[in-house]
């Protein structure tokens, strides 16, 4: 490529809405954007000599008076941080499910050992003349307590059971007395065990019966995944009722953070203030103060304002209202992106190709899916070599069309759609900004109408990305609705703010 193509290619990516440039540490979807390599601010160089608190310049500390912070305080918190978080994923996420820790190789090498040596030790006891059960009964109290934390308190009759079956002073004078069939008792816990579980534990319970030892590791595992399964099962039945208070559950614990560091508030600020003068002379811009503004209009600023991040700017700190669906919403704008290049190829080389191809059945259903799955990993970096993949494809399969309808397929037609398609790469093509404009306005209208029962047609030309486009707007509409449920008043008093300054 010459190095006039190379300065076109930096400076369409340098844009600061082109939405190539959105990159997710960690997407979960089908499409990265991640190159390796960031986006950074520069940093301008300046020297200021410290050597105490004394020798801070006014400018640089402020005339603030010292604010002292807890342990105590950091811990609340951090422990307020993971239960919003927790309580927000529940909320938005309706695949979401409670999982067993994954740890490291280290961590689950040192685990497997402990337990290794743990149960060594229960045979070792067992095998003495005569046994040995004084960690048995320790095991079978800890077993015992497990069992009764999956009881609900209706399961009167199951606790008096477990209760009697596992007495731990009767086992204890069994103990004593050298009488205590300890395999016998553990067969009376598997089979209680396989009233309890899930059906999807029956394998694991079927393993259990078939074994010889009289002790095993796997009783305990079983507890372990029955507790994961109850979890599971109370996070199902009780979903609707979580999702109804957790936007007043996250903004309350959101405000007496805000209430610790004010200055969490400024990115959220930065953010709304870039959209009140947004709009014609008629909309919200024109208007002199916050009083003069319908909810309408106060609602439009907030919506246009979602949109952005659609679009961002990594130069922008992010709202920290939203910082906690970051990941999510940066993996829905990279599928925006790719679904705005494939609609756009697709449509290029249906019009190339004519009329008599475009019309053949399934032609442009299939063209699209073959395209996306070249686009999956396009990123900044590979961007020309996927575009270039698409153009070698949607020429091959225009050929062949052409052949089954007599119709001629050029070499010089060939050369024009590959340059079409090419040209997609960059943001101010007139066909790629015709696509991202309706696609982005049919997103902003989904979100500024709430009402469960509207219905928005879909723009022409996107008919071909219905099923993908509905995927990842019902994603998108989930997050939003959600976050101005729960920030949508304290989205109104920085527009106050702001307006009324």
């Amino acid at each position: 490529m010459s190095s006039e193509g190379n300065k076109e290619e930096a400076e369409i990516y340098n844009s600061p809405n082109d939405n190539s440039n959105i990159e997710s540490t960690n997407s979960q979807d089908d499409i990265s954007n991640s190159t390796g390599t960031a986006i950074k601010r520069k940093r301008n160089d300046l020297s200021i000599p410290i050597t105490g608190t004394a020798d801070l310049p006014t400018w640089v500390a402020g005339t603030s008076p010292a604010k002292f912070v807890s342990m105590d305080e950091l811990m609340k918190m951090s422990a307020a941080l993971e239960n919003m978080a927790l309580v927000h994923e529940i909320a938005v996420n309706p695949e979401f499910v409670i999982e067993k820790n994954s740890a490291n190789v280290v961590e689950q090498a040192v685990e497997d050992c402990m337990k290794n040596a743990y149960w060594g030790k229960l045979r070792e006891d067992f095998a003495q003349v005569p046994p040995d059960y004084s960690y048995a009964l320790v095991l079978l109290d800890d077993i015992k307590k497990m069992i009764l934390d999956l009881l609900t308190q209706q399961h009167v009759r199951l606790r008096s059971e477990i209760e009697c079956m596992l007495d731990i002073d009767l086992l204890r004078q069994q103990a004593e007395n050298n009488c205590l069939d300890v395999r016998q008792l553990f067969e009376n816990v598997i089979e209680l065990l396989s009233r309890l579980c899930a059906p999807v534990r029956d394998k694991m319970v079927d393993d259990l019966r078939k074994k010889t030892d009289s002790v095993d590791i796997g009783v305990c595992e079983l507890l372990d995944l029955m507790k994961l399964d109850m979890a599971n099962f109370f996070v199902q039945v009780n979903r609707s009722i979580v999702e109804k208070h957790s936007s007043e559950y996250e903004r309350t614990q959101f405000m007496k953070l805000l209430e610790k560091n004010p200055e969490l508030e400024l990115s959220t600020l930065e953010w709304l203030s870039r959209h009140i003068g947004m709009g014609n002379a008629d909309g919200p811009s024109a208007k002199k103060s916050f009083e003069d503004l319908n909810n309408s209009e106060v609602s439009d600023i907030i919506s246009n304002a979602y949109m952005e991040l659609l679009e961002w700017n990594f130069q922008n700190a992010y709202p920290e209202t939203l910082k906690i669906d970051r990941l999510r919403l940066e993996t829905i704008a990279t599928k925006c992106v790719q679904l705005i290049v494939c609609t756009s190829c697709v449509l290029v080389s249906c019009n190339l190709a004519g009329k008599d191809v475009a019309q053949v059945k399934d032609f442009k259903t299939d063209l699209k899916n073959d395209v996306i799955v070249i686009t999956n990993d396009m990123s900044k970096s590979n961007i020309m070599d996927r575009l270039e993949a698409v153009s070698v494809l949607c020429s091959d399969r225009i050929s062949k069309c052409c052949k089954t309808l007599n119709i001629n397929w050029s070499r010089e037609r060939s050369t024009e759609l590959k340059e079409q398609i090419l040209q997609v790469r960059d943001h101010t093509n007139h066909v790629r900004k015709l696509i991202r404009d309706r696609i982005y306005n049919f997103i902003l209208s989904m979100i500024s109408n709430r009402t469960p029962s509207y219905q928005q047609r879909f723009p022409p030309g996107l008919s071909i990305i219905h099923a993908e486009l509905s995927v990842i707007t019902a994603r998108f509409v989930r997050i939003i609705n959600h976050n101005r449920e729960t920030f949508g008043p304290y989205y109104g008093q920085i527009i106050r703010k702001l307006m009324n300054n």
